[in-house]
């Protein structure tokens, strides 16, 4: 299993990502491309992806200003604008739980500290979307 990371809140300039959305979609390229490449030509490798950084896009997508300070999409990172706040956790933790289970995670009463239950509703909802 791959686990499909997010791009970073602003992207990287220095590295060539002017913003979230250009980072996110060469890595989710990335993560595809890597993918295709382990299960090519006959290899018995079954690989799944994660769809951490799918989930995380699909709320940059929806959402009015994702880069408003008070924005789920600016909550899902720390500080630093890279690493995940226990939302962004949230988010891993339920996209991993449905690819290893194989069940959605719509329903699981389970939520960590920092994350409201309209949060984990709503988390649960869209990351069941890329099962």
């Amino acid at each position: 299993m791959l686990y499909l990371t997010w791009g970073r809140r602003d992207g990287d300039k220095p590295i060539g990502f002017p913003d979230y959305l250009s980072m996110q979609d060469a890595t989710t390229e990335g993560y595809q491309a890597y993918q295709k490449f382990l299960m090519a030509d006959g290899s018995p490798l079954r690989v799944q992806l994660s769809p951490v950084g799918l989930t995380y896009r699909y709320i940059h997508e929806h959402e009015e200003h994702p880069l408003d300070h008070d924005s789920l999409f600016w909550r899902l990172y720390v500080q630093d604008g890279s690493h995940p706040t226990p939302i962004g956790s949230y988010i891993g933790a339920c996209s991993f739980y449905m690819r290893i289970v194989g069940k959605s995670p719509v329903g699981i009463q389970f939520y960590p500290k920092g994350v409201t239950l309209e949060e984990r509703d709503n988390i649960q909802k869209w990351v069941s979307q890329f099962q």
